[in-house]
């Protein structure tokens, strides 16, 4: 497993903090912050730059932590390249189905249960 962390602080481009190099194979990209800054479409784009075959999930927070730090009004990101394991992300507009239990349900059903260990569920609105 490959990991490569940064922060984004302001209008300031992503700080890479750990991580020898930002071209994983194929990452899974976990982006957190504020859920206005995560709403912009330049910062999606600027993750997208930073990784082009990753699979980016964005989850809001009230505070970012990296490392031994938590910070307020920026951005996390972790970029995970599994050597060993795959992983699928799936999703729906919670306005498909207004009922946490049945899109719980229809996503559950959308994932092979062939060598499936784990299901991360995230639910906004």
């Amino acid at each position: 497993m490959k990991i490569t962390q940064a922060i984004k602080e302001g209008k300031q481009p992503f700080k890479i903090l750990s991580g020898e190099n930002h071209n994983l194979k194929e990452p899974l990209v976990l982006v957190f912050g504020n859920r206005y800054l995560l709403e912009d479409d330049t910062l999606f784009n600027e993750v997208k730059e930073l990784f082009p075959s990753g699979d980016i999930v964005l989850g809001s927070t009230a505070g970012e932590i990296i490392d031994d730090t938590v910070l307020q009004g920026g951005v996390s990101l972790t970029a995970i390249e599994f050597e060993k394991c795959h992983f699928s992300v799936k999703r729906k507009n919670v306005s498909e189905i207004d009922n946490e239990l049945l899109l719980g349900q229809s996503l559950l059903n959308e994932f092979s249960k062939e060598g499936l260990k784990h299901i991360f569920f995230g639910i906004g609105r």
